[in-house]
């Protein structure tokens, strides 16, 4: 990432994207230590929050026309990001982030996660509740940028695990100051 230009063609700006997936990875890992103990490697988390969003990457620099339509059809249209992934470009960045994961010969139980992160009919486990309200809750702090901010229907990924009330679970979680100010200092 920190080879590519900041801007690019599609209007995606890497550095906040970079903020973004760095907190997200950091919150994974939270989360995985407070609330999967024993049924998760928090590092496998981490490793999934880092690169959930890296398909993105690619959609901007190799198809920045197709990515910059599907972020427009987003805030057009008040849908996820990668709802207009799939109208704008025929797929979704997890698939193509799952294809790079499998490339660089990450272990299968990560390239599904990055893979399936917003398949609503992937099977359920640790790891992937844990990037889903990761990112949740990046998004509901509005930490960086995806490209794909919080909407107020949106509700908690997981709450057999994590609760339905955004507002507790982040009491419960604490503060997110030194993840935040760690991968502010990484990504400058």
């Amino acid at each position: 990432v920190g080879i590519l230009p900041r801007m690019n063609a599609a209007g995606f700006d890497i550095q906040r994207y970079l903020l973004h997936s760095l907190v997200v990875a950091g919150t994974a890992r939270q989360l995985a230590t407070q609330f999967a103990k024993g049924e998760v490697d928090p590092g496998d988390c981490y490793i999934a929050g880092l690169l959930h969003d890296c398909g993105k990457v690619v959609f901007a620099q190799f198809l920045a026309a197709e990515f910059r339509n599907a972020l427009v059809h987003s805030v057009e249209h008040a849908v996820p990001l990668h709802e207009g992934e799939k109208i704008a470009i025929g797929v979704d960045h997890g698939p193509v982030g799952a294809m790079l994961a499998k490339r660089w010969a990450f272990p299968e139980h990560l390239i599904d996660c990055i893979r399936d992160h917003h398949n609503p009919d992937a099977e359920p486990s640790a790891m992937m509740d844990c990037l889903r309200v990761a990112d949740q809750v990046v998004r509901y702090r509005e930490v960086g940028d995806s490209g794909n901010p919080w909407r107020e229907t949106e509700a908690i990924a997981a709450p057999a695990r994590f609760g339905e009330d955004m507002e507790a679970l982040l009491a419960q979680l604490g503060t997110l100051d030194k993840i935040i100010d760690d991968a502010m200092m990484f990504a400058q």
